[in-house]
């Protein structure tokens, strides 16, 4: 028997049969290279029966393809009802989440303007005689005057009647509670007008032509020691008459055109112009302009 040992501290017996040619080749030199061989092949295969999983190890590690065949080995290796571990998110804190902070009102500041398209205001209407408020596009009454109505600031509105006023928007921009004072146009106040018209115009007239009359029969003062006032008298009676009309005449055209349409004051604003009737701004390109040519007329030398 001889005692061999091996890497790793292993070691066993191993019977070595003496004959007779192996007595003799105890003496060979080549017995030494013979030993040392069989000793590293018996090296060799304890250290690959010792550590299969390290070479294992080692051949995966490059780009470890076998990751699936493991954890399927591994999950077939895990007893039944046993859940897997999964990976945990990061730790969080069991203490209550503190409360939002709760936001201050807005304040008028904050709020945006008000847009007036959508805006409802309280109209009233205040007139000296009664009124009808209608709307300009669907000519649908309003309201009758006195009155105090909820209505859109969106809408144009106007006064019916047989003077109607123009259309015209309320103007929502400060306050919701408007009024609306409105002029009525009156037939009987244009009939008054053009009366006093026609009346200054005529008294005009008479006032140049009694001018002229006295202008043109004004002869040589007569030198009798008489006072003569005719032409005074004329020249007076003209100029009053010419005065008295021109002041009907205004008078009576302020009431008619006063009294052409109905007016409307308070916080009204004007009628918007319709988008499409509205004129578009061209642009025309400047055309070229010719070169300036300059024709020498004069010319010499020193």
């Amino acid at each position: 028997m001889r005692k061999v040992g091996l890497s790793g501290g292993l070691a066993f017996d191993m019977p070595v049969r003496m004959t007779k040619d192996a007595a003799a080749f105890r003496g060979c030199p080549l017995r030494r290279t013979i030993s040392s061989s069989f000793l590293f092949l018996c090296a060799a295969l304890a250290a690959s029966l010792a550590a299969p999983d390290a070479r294992a190890d080692d051949a995966a590690a490059p780009g470890e393809p076998d990751q699936a065949p493991r954890a399927s080995a591994t999950a077939a290796a895990r007893p039944t009802g046993e859940e897997p571990a999964t990976s945990q998110g990061p730790a969080t804190s069991d203490a209550p989440a503190e409360p939002a902070k709760s936001q201050a009102p807005a304040t008028s500041e904050d709020r945006p303007a008000r847009d007036a398209d959508d805006l409802t205001v309280k109209l009233h209407v205040e007139s000296p005689s009664v009124v009808a408020i209608e709307r300009v596009d669907t000519g649908e009454l309003v309201c009758t005057s006195p009155c105090d109505v909820s209505v859109s600031a969106a809408v144009a509105y106007r006064v019916a009647g047989s003077r109607p006023s123009k259309a015209f928007y309320l103007d929502a921009s400060r306050k919701t509670d408007l009024t609306v004072t409105v002029r009525p146009a009156s037939k009987r106040g244009s009939v008054i007008g053009w009366t006093l018209l026609g009346g200054g115009i005529a008294a005009l007239g008479a006032g140049v032509a009694t001018l002229a009359v006295g202008q043109a029969d004004r002869g040589p003062m007569p030198d009798d020691g008489v006072t003569h006032n005719g032409f005074t008298d004329a020249m007076i009676i003209g100029t009053a008459l010419t005065l008295a009309g021109t002041a009907l005449g205004i008078a009576g055209g302020s009431i008619v055109l006063g009294n052409r349409e109905t007016k409307v004051r308070g916080n009204v604003a004007p009628a918007r112009p319709s988008k499409g009737l509205a004129p578009q701004p061209t642009i025309k390109a400047a055309a070229p302009s010719a070169p300036a040519l300059f024709v020498p007329i004069l010319g010499g030398t020193f």
